[in-house]
């Protein structure tokens, strides 16, 4: 029967219930197909209808939100062009003025703009009756009231009103009207209007309409009107198109034009996406959006139109092909069952068993399930029977024939889950013969680790309960078990982040059940230890009753959100654990299903405890910070920008005195600001705020009485984070009192000043009338010790002449004294000898001891060193002070100076100086008053030594000016000792060159050099050229600056001796105009002047000078300073060869003057004989070019008053004071000195009584002209 059956199939000859089986297979399979067709048929049309209703709706909301952008962004332009144009003061000054000519030129450029930039197609300015007085775009209209409701919107609210509106000719306006005020005063109104057309065109350049159709409904306008808008918008349409509605602008294509004419008797434009496949092949959507006016009234009707059709094309296209490969799959399945059920039949054949066909269809299940199979004996060994699948999803090959066994597959299991596969086998075999079912993991072949499900069931047992047959599938599950490790992950994750908020968090699901919450949360209910997970509030507040009050309002809280269905924050108050209150902001986010079902509410609750008591805290600072202001009459304001929209405090009100009815602005504040000050307030606070700087200005306000009030105004302005300012806050403060409390200590300081100046000219006077005797008195020691003298007579005088320098110094101290006080002390910085301080002061007041029989001791210790620098005269003058003092109260005994080194480093030593004498003392009492001005031990000690009690006042400023300290230690009866401190720089041996090479070196080194000696008067010319010329220097003369620099160019010079005023160009800018040149940088420049003023050498050394000589100058300090500027590194080697040779003492000859000489009235021959190096012809000479230049000086001087130079007069006093104090006349120099001074003065306030005094000081000068002349007349013969 098997053989047949085979033969049969080879033959094709079927049996006859096999070929029943495979009929009613294939007719089952066609069956499915073709049911599957029908609803693939239907699914497709139903999903078609869903696509378009999808498309039309993203479609309509596009379109709106087009147009609501649209009109949203002209309404907001034109609020903003009203709101500009209602700041505008000559539009705001015509109007008020009523003039319609002046008002309608400034607007009609205005409007051109408007047109041009934002499509403005209406302006109008409306009195506040609402009549209109100039239609800008109309100006032959006016006079007719305007009831529009935007206008009347306006008038109600006081604030921009805008809207559509339907215009007598049937044209839509969008438009806006706003309120116009000025000074608080309501004056009209302005309003703008553009045209609905110009808005909705951006549709005509959009992809997403093809066309639009905008209609007004018939009973609303006439049919007149339209037309007449229809000409002047040249629109050409039909009035008869429809017989409710009436065309204003249609731009539908072409294909679309049936859409402009009325359908049927119930003409509506469908919304939704229209097909009309058959025959018309049309596919458009459609939406018809109606138009409200500003008062919600329907006017109309905007209808878009967009073509599908391009769309519809191509997803039938689509389609085809869709429907073509799914005909062809199906063709490809139909031939593919043809083909399995061939092989089955075969196999049924073959086989001739049902079940080996179910067993090719399981595996055929397996398969396509991706299903490893195993089949396990255990009482015929360890063989385990797979299908390939077992294999390939582990991504081993299929084993084919090849036997696998279960050590195999136990070794593959990974060791970790090997113990629990093999308990849970175990239990199975050991008499459970549920279903069997474990995870675990199996190593890959690429030696991955795959999670698999192993499901199986004892199939077969023995006799006795042994298990015969084990079978059971593979499931690869990584894929699962990696999403469930990713959702554990996201799961604790979120609690992670759920806990690290500082903020209260909570998650409930869709019922209001409790699921999750972060520690904060907990701590803040109280529920640490509490099984809340799961549980509503309603079952917590019955379960926590001390928190049912809580609960209770979270349930409401919680509905509220979820029917907002968006975010919502509320305010919440919990009671603490400390028993207090405490306010939490609570936001809540509701989240729902597709379905509109709830999901979850999320609940974030942040405690604002602190905030809401800072809140009350602030309202509290506030109202302290107004009463504040009151108190200090403090006024504040604050600015909105760009509205310019102001605030003022009540004190700003009161400072201004303005009624708080007036509305506070820019303008009006301006108003109360003095006239002659509001450009300089706007400017500050528009510089400050372009500037993004604090402003303050200090102005003055007009009142309106008259009264001027002072105040200072302060601000600061806030910016944004693009540099846009927003706002400015600012004080303003009334600061009258203190103006006028200014005027009074102007006026105080004033008569300080004048009683200051009262001062400063008694002690100049006095100096003067001092310093002349002084000044014979040195003088002729001088020239006395110049002669031959037997050493005795040279000792006396010498000493005298010492003492008359010093009392000379003392006089200047008396002077410093007045500019220690004023604060304009200075203190000199030079190299000097300790042992030379020393020496002068021993020549000062040895005589002295000497005469009262005191042994003076000199001890300085031999670590001190000798050069220092510092101020030789003012430490002389401290050690003077101090000794003639201890000399002064000590009749027996001595007195010792010491001097001992404190501390030193590279640069400074710090020098302790003592004074000890064994006087008379002085109690503690008595120790109380030193070193204060004009004060001494007591009046008994005044009496009996004299004194002024100045001495230790000037040593004790002078040695604080100098950095050191100043003290006393004294006994009564036993003697005092004086102590002061004083830092010192270390001093160079070489520094100060005059100070270490004679004179005769000096000159020795200057001889062969070339100097170029600039000056305007011959006799200063000639004195300077003799002093140098005799030296062996070569000198080349110029007269003014300008020859200077001329011959500068031409020549080359080694120095260059400068004076100051000349006429053509002075000395500082003929240095100015050298030192522009490179190759004159090294050029050593000195200046040779009459004014020796700190103020003069200034001004020199800022022109450029190198040096400063004063006149009538002396060759020692020429020559000195010439050497130190012109070769300072040759000169030290010469110092230190003097130091180890000592050259042979040059003895001067005695000077032979003729005795005539000193007998001429109002010249000090002495002092002329010093300025010409002591050689009489020089100073004849001199004295003869004096009289031939100066002989026609009051002509001259009269001659340069009347001239148109100004400084002329001032340069010839300049010069006659220079010349006159070479000659030795001092009083004429002092003469022209003032006559000098007179002349600077010209020009100022005091110009009638400086001419007066410039006229009687001229007299003077020419009145001992006159007399000099006389005499030198005499002289000369």
């Amino acid at each position: 029967m098997r053989t047949k059956e085979i033969h049969n199939t080879l033959t094709g000859r079927l049996p006859q219930g096999v070929y029943a089986i495979k009929k009613g297979i294939f007719c089952y399979i066609l069956a499915g197909m073709v049911l599957l067709g029908l609803v693939y048929l239907i699914s497709v049309f139903w999903m078609y209808r869903q696509q378009d209703e999808v498309r039309f709706q993203e479609w309509k909301q596009t379109v709106e939100d087009v147009y609501s952008n649209r009109i949203n962004e002209a309404e907001n332009n034109l609020r903003a062009l009203l709101m500009v144009l209602r700041e505008n003061p000559a539009l705001q000054q015509y109007f008020l003025a009523r003039d319609r000519d002046l008002l309608l030129e400034t607007s009609h450029n205005l409007e051109r703009k408007l047109s041009q930039e934002y499509h403005i197609t209406h302006f109008y300015y409306h009195l506040p009756n609402r009549v209109n007085f100039l239609r800008v775009h109309q100006p032959q209209r006016y006079g007719d009231r305007i009831e529009r409701s935007t206008i009347q919107e306006a008038s109600k609210t006081g604030d921009v009103a805008s809207g559509l509106e339907l215009g007598p000719l049937g044209t839509l306006t969008l438009r806006a009207v706003i309120p116009w005020y000025a000074g608080g005063k309501l004056i009209g109104y302005l309003e703008l209007g553009r045209e609905l057309a110009s808005v909705v065109s951006a549709f005509r350049q959009s992809d997403t309409v093809d066309g639009y159709l905008l209609t007004v409904k018939k009973q609303l306008v006439e049919r007149k009107g339209w037309a007449l808008g229809m000409a002047m918008l040249n629109r050409s349409a039909d009035w008869s198109a429809f017989s409710d509605r009436v065309i204003m602008i249609n731009t539908l294509p072409e294909r679309f034009a049936y859409l402009g004419r009325e359908q049927g008797e119930d003409h509506r434009f469908q919304n939704f996406l229209h097909r009309f496949i058959f025959p018309e092949n049309m596919f458009y959507m459609i939406y018809d959006r109606p138009l409200l006016d500003i008062s919600g009234r329907q006017v109309g009707h905007l209808v878009f139109v967009h073509d599908e059709l391009k769309e519809l094309l191509l997803a039938r296209r689509m389609n085809n092909c869709f429907l073509l490969i799914l005909l062809g799959l199906a063709v490809l399945l139909l031939v593919f069952y043809y083909h399995v059920l061939r092989k089955t039949e075969l196999q049924l054949v073959e086989s001739g068993a049902v079940l080996e066909e179910s067993r090719q269809q399981l595996a055929l299940a397996l398969e396509v399930a991706d299903l490893g199979i195993w089949d396990w004996r255990p009482l015929d060994g360890d063989a385990v029977y797979t299908n390939d699948i077992f294999f390939t999803m582990l991504g081993y090959p299929p084993q084919g024939d090849v036997p696998f066994t279960m050590k195999q597959w136990m070794d593959w299991v990974h060791p970790a889950d090997l113990q629990e596969v093999i308990a849970i086998r175990e239990l199975f075999f050991d008499g459970d013969d549920n279903c069997y079912c474990t995870e675990y993991r199996v190593r890959s072949f690429g030696g991955q680790w795959t999670w698999i499900r192993d499901v199986g069931r004892v199939v077969r047992r023995g006799l006795q309960g042994e298990v015969e047959r084990f079978m059971g599938v593979h499931i690869d599950i990584t894929q699962r078990k990696e999403a469930e490790t990713q959702r554990q992950a996201n799961y604790e994750n979120l609690i992670t982040f759920m806990e690290t908020l500082p903020d209260a968090a909570f998650l409930k699901d869709g019922e209001g059940r409790w699921q999750l919450t972060n520690r904060t949360a907990r701590e803040l209910f109280q529920i640490e230890d509490y099984p809340w997970q799961g549980k509503n509030d309603l079952e917590l507040a019955e379960e926590r009753l001390g928190w049912r009050r809580s609960h209770l309002s979270c349930i409401t809280s919680d509905q509220e959100a979820w029917q907002v269905k968006e975010m919502f924050i509320d305010y919440e108050e919990v009671l603490g654990a400390d028993g207090q209150e405490q306010v939490f902001e609570v936001r809540k986010m509701p989240l729902f299903f597709p379905d509109g079902q709830r999901k979850a509410l999320v609940i974030i609750g942040r405690e604002i405890t602190a905030e809401r008591l800072a809140e009350k805290k602030l309202k509290k600072s506030e109202q302290f910070l107004a009463q504040t202001q009151q108190i200090a009459g403090l006024g504040s304001w604050r600015q909105t920008l760009p509205d310019n929209a102001q605030e003022w405090s009540p004190e700003m009100y009161a400072i201004l005195e303005f009624d708080e009815t007036v509305k506070p602005s820019w303008h009006t504040f301006l108003e109360r600001v003095h006239p002659d000050d509001r450009q300089m307030v706007s400017a500050t606070y528009t510089d400050a705020v372009l500037s993004r700087e604090p402003f303050c200005s200090e102005h003055r306000l007009l009142m309106e009485d008259g009264r001027i009030k002072y105040v200072l105004e302060r601000g600061e302005t806030e910016y944004d984070d693009t540099g846009k300012p927003l706002q400015s806050i600012g004080s303003v403060l009334d600061i009258t009192a203190r103006k006028e409390i200014e005027q009074e200590l102007i006026g105080a300081q004033q008569h300080a000043e004048a009683a200051s100046q009262a001062k400063s000219k008694f002690l100049a006077n006095m100096s003067h009338e001092l310093r002349t005797p002084m000044n014979a008195i040195i003088g002729m020691s001088k020239l006395a010790l110049e002669t031959e003298l037997s050493t005795e007579q040279r000792n006396y005088i010498a000493k005298a002449h010492h003492s008359a320098e010093q009392l000379l110094g003392i006089l200047n101290d008396i002077l410093d004294f007045s500019k220690i006080e004023a604060g304009k002390m200075g203190l000199e910085i030079i190299h000097y000898h300790l042992h030379a301080v020393f020496d002068n002061l021993y020549n000062l007041i040895g005589l002295k001891s000497e005469e009262k029989g005191l042994l003076l001791h000199i001890d300085v210790a031999d670590n001190v060193p000798d050069i220092l620098q510092g101020d030789p005269l003012r430490l002389g003058q401290i050690l003077v002070n101090l000794v003639n003092n201890a000399i002064k109260f000590t009749d027996k005994g001595s007195v010792s100076i010491s001097v001992e080194l404190l501390d030193r480093t590279e640069e400074q030593v710090v020098l302790h100086f003592s004074v000890t004498d064994t006087g008379i003392g002085m109690t503690l009492e008595q120790q109380k008053g030193l070193f204060q001005l004009f004060s001494q031990a007591d009046n008994s000690i005044t009496r009996k030594y004299g004194g002024t009690g100045l001495g230790l006042s000037i040593c004790k400023r002078l040695v604080e000016m100098m950095g050191g300290k100043i003290w006393a230690e004294s006994a009564y009866e036993q003697g005092s000792c004086f102590h002061f401190i004083l830092p010192q720089q270390i001093g160079s041996p070489y520094a100060e060159i005059e100070k270490q090479a004679d004179l005769a070196e000096i000159i020795r080194l200057l001889q062969g050099t070339r100097v170029l000696l600039v000056e305007d008067n011959q006799i200063n010319q000639e004195v300077a050229q003799l002093m140098l010329s005799r030296q062996g220097i070569d000198v080349t003369l110029a007269d003014n600056g300008e020859e200077a620099l001329a011959i500068l160019g031409q020549q080359e010079f080694d120095c260059v001796l400068m004076d100051i005023q000349m006429p053509v160009m002075d000395g500082y800018t003929a240095c100015a105009e050298i030192r522009k040149d490179p190759k004159f940088s090294e050029l050593p420049v000195i200046a040779l002047t009459a004014n020796v003023m700190a103020g003069d050498r200034e001004k020199s050394k800022a022109a450029g000078m190198d040096g400063h000589i004063g006149k009538p100058f002396r060759e020692e300090e020429m020559f000195a300073m010439m050497a130190r500027l012109m070769h300072p590194e040759s000169l030290m080697p010469a110092a230190k060869k003097k130091q180890a040779v000592q050259e042979p003492e040059v003895k001067k000859a005695p000077i032979k003057e003729p005795v005539s000489l000193f007998g001429l009235t109002g010249i000090e021959a002495g002092k002329g004989m010093k300025n010409t190096m002591n050689d009489p012809e020089i100073y004849r000479q001199v004295l003869q070019l004096f009289r031939k230049d100066q002989g026609s000086f009051a002509q001259q001087f009269q001659d340069a008053q009347a001239g148109e130079d100004p400084a002329a007069p001032t340069r010839l006093a300049h010069t006659l004071k220079g010349i006159a104090g070479t000659v030795g006349a001092t009083r004429l120099q002092e003469e022209a000195l003032q006559l000098e001074m007179l002349c600077r003065e010209e020009g100022q306030v005091q110009e009638r009584a400086s001419e007066e005094q410039r006229k009687e000081q001229f007299r003077k000068v020419v009145k001992e002209l006159d007399a000099i002349f006389a005499e030198l007349d005499r002289f000369f013969g």
